[in-house]
């Protein structure tokens, strides 16, 4: 009787895509209720709705769990378990903390070097091009000796102290021609220096020179 059963419940519903363990509980069921079996049929056509509704219960939950699935594997897609660090194989009494800082302080001691390397040849290349700049404006080097500096932010700074050297060496040599002129003596017509004796106008500047250092 109940697989005659069974094989009813297989053929009514066999698109609705039920598995064999709940037509078998079905087949049971009907089975149970002690009918004849002529009355088959009839009791497995009754069924019809309750199984329906069983089959759409059971595509929802399929398709739930494959969502679930769906959503499981792109969570560990993208976020994969993080790797575990290494024991470290030396690091036994701080070993390996000490070597780290020893590695840290190397690094900045060497960037300091390089730095200080940096700012003194660029010094260096200030002072040579200060030195050549002054050069080509005809300031004399005993004028502008001791007054070199190398520290510019730009060439344009550079240019413009060697412009205020060359103003200083212009007033400073007219400072020295005023004093001179007050100091000179008209040689009368015609005189001129003897040979081997300096000139008037010499000696003039020469004084002015003792008088401004006194």
């Amino acid at each position: 009787m109940h697989e005659i059963i069974l094989t009813a419940l297989k053929t009514k519903y066999k698109d609705l895509g039920l598995s064999d363990t709940i037509l078998k509980a079905y087949a049971d069921k009907i089975e149970r209720s002690g009918i004849e079996e002529s009355e088959i049929q009839s009791k497995v056509d009754d069924l019809e709705t309750d199984l329906k509704v069983l089959q759409s219960f059971s595509d929802q939950n399929r398709t739930l769990q494959k969502e679930i699935k769906g959503l499981k594997d792109k969570l560990e897609t993208k976020a994969p378990e993080p790797e575990k660090p290494e024991p470290s194989k030396g690091g036994e009494n701080g070993n390996d903390k000490g070597a780290e800082n020893e590695l840290l302080q190397a690094i900045k001691d060497l960037k300091q070097e390089v730095l200080s390397i940096k700012t003194e040849k660029i010094q260096q290349t200030n002072a040579e091009k200060l030195t050549s700049k002054l050069k080509d404006l005809g300031v004399k080097e005993t004028f502008y000796k001791g007054r070199i500096k190398a520290e510019f932010e730009n060439d344009e700074q550079l240019e413009a102290y060697a412009l205020e050297l060359k103003a200083d060496e212009d007033a400073y040599l007219q400072s020295l021609n005023i004093e001179s002129l007050k100091n000179q003596t008209p040689p009368q017509f015609g005189e001129a220096a003897k040979s081997g004796e300096v000139s008037p106008e010499v000696k003039a500047f020469i004084a002015s020179k003792q008088n401004s250092n006194e």
